[in-house]
């Protein structure tokens, strides 16, 4: 049975932990893992890599349609509480 990992992550643009985690997604044992990113905003350098390789969710997928800039300023994310039970 394949366990399952989720990677959560701001976007996939060009910076180092956005390699890394494609570098991994591309890496790692599809036999063994089933993987899961998620992204707050879908953009991005690595987007088409990853979709290529595992399931990408994003929470704003439509984000770079937003030009007003006070209306991107609104899903600016300060804060992040997790609410998963330890297993």
């Amino acid at each position: 049975m394949k366990k399952k990992v989720l990677f959560v992550i701001e976007s996939l643009s060009g910076g180092g932990a956005e390699k890394v985690l494609t570098t991994i997604v591309k890496n790692i044992d599809k036999t063994k893992f089933d993987i899961t990113v998620l992204t707050i905003v879908k953009t991005g350098i690595y987007v088409e890599e990853i979709e290529k390789k595992c399931t990408l969710i994003s929470m704003l997928p439509e984000y770079e349609k937003l030009t007003n800039p006070i209306a991107k300023m609104k899903y600016k994310v300060e804060i992040v509480q997790k609410f998963i039970k330890n297993m």
